[in-house]
């Protein structure tokens, strides 16, 4: 395997794409799509996109080469892409900083390129604050778009649909955030072997399979609360209310069916594949509703 592969295979590109698409995504639908004059042009989004994903790339690449140093003398060159991805990160976080005239803004990403090279070095291997982390980013990130590129010179009627937008942009951010720790609990029952022999400090090491599948279980059965209130919200309207019980609610369901089913690590590699297969149809339904409210109401 090459470096280049190695490197793709540690930073989970896949995801790193995901995480992209979800920021224009949320700036799209519910922001771009609906005509508010924002403050961030796309272009902007696109250097404030490529410097978040390069620091979250950097963490996985850091956190590689803390941890595996001491294999490979190749691994030097990890390390080395690692500090390019993070200068490079800085100099567009300091640029987008200059463009849109938040200049302060460019001190928060020096100080998360710090945490970045604290968190890779003392934050042990698949443990639960890496899972926080991970679950996190998404999250986060979406509330910084959304704070930062906040609609301005809205009339009543604007503002009334941009707080409906706000509450269901809440609901999905909840769900991401819940879906990633969840998917990550499942993962760490699966390797569970795997991390004992390595000795790592997993919750499910910590706290044994059954009840870390229990914890999964409470966290899906959340997710399906917070998808009920937001199809009982939408009970009125027929469109949203059957668009959100069949993207996201009805996938809910039979993720949870498939959990408490699962038993050995073929079951629970299975599930993680149907988690991610279903992430599609969750989009759908945000594309559902902002299609909505954009050229229904």
């Amino acid at each position: 395997m090459t470096i280049l592969n190695t490197i793709l295979n540690i930073i989970q590109w896949k995801r790193l794409l995901y995480f992209s698409f979800i920021i224009f995504l949320a700036k799209f639908c519910f922001l771009f799509g609906f005509g508010f004059e924002t403050i961030l042009s796309f272009f902007d989004l696109l250097l404030f996109t490529v410097s978040c994903t390069l620091l979250y790339a950097s963490t996985y690449l850091l956190s590689f080469y803390y941890h595996n140093k001491t294999k490979r003398k190749d691994f030097k060159k990890i390390e080395l892409t690692s500090f390019l991805f993070v200068f490079t990160a800085i100099i567009l976080g300091v640029y987008f900083s200059f463009k849109i005239d938040n200049l302060y803004f460019s001190i928060v990403f020096f100080i998360i390129s710090l945490l970045v090279f604290t968190y890779s070095k003392y934050s042990k291997e698949n443990s639960f604050t890496r899972y926080l982390v991970k679950s996190f980013a998404i999250p986060i990130t979406v509330i910084f778009v959304l704070w930062l590129d906040e609609p301005v010179n809205l009339n009543n009627t604007q503002w009334n649909l941009f707080f409906k937008l706000q509450l269901i942009i809440v609901v999905y951010i909840l769900l991401s955030f819940l879906n990633t720790l969840t998917e990550e609990i499942i993962k760490g029952i699966k390797n569970i072997n795997k991390d004992n022999i390595k000795k790592l400090k997993t919750l499910p090491i910590l706290l044994g399979r059954k009840r870390a599948k229990r914890i999964a279980l409470a966290m899906m059965f959340t997710s399906a609360l917070l998808i009920t209130y937001l199809a009982l919200y939408f009970i009125k309207i027929k469109f949203l209310f059957f668009a959100v019980i069949l993207f996201n609610w009805l996938p809910r369901v039979y993720l949870i069916y498939s959990l408490i089913k699962s038993s050995t690590n073929k079951d629970y590699k299975l599930l993680l594949k149907k988690m991610r297969y279903l992430h599609f149809f969750g989009l759908l339904g945000i594309v559902s509703i902002a299609y909505y409210f954009k050229y229904v109401i």
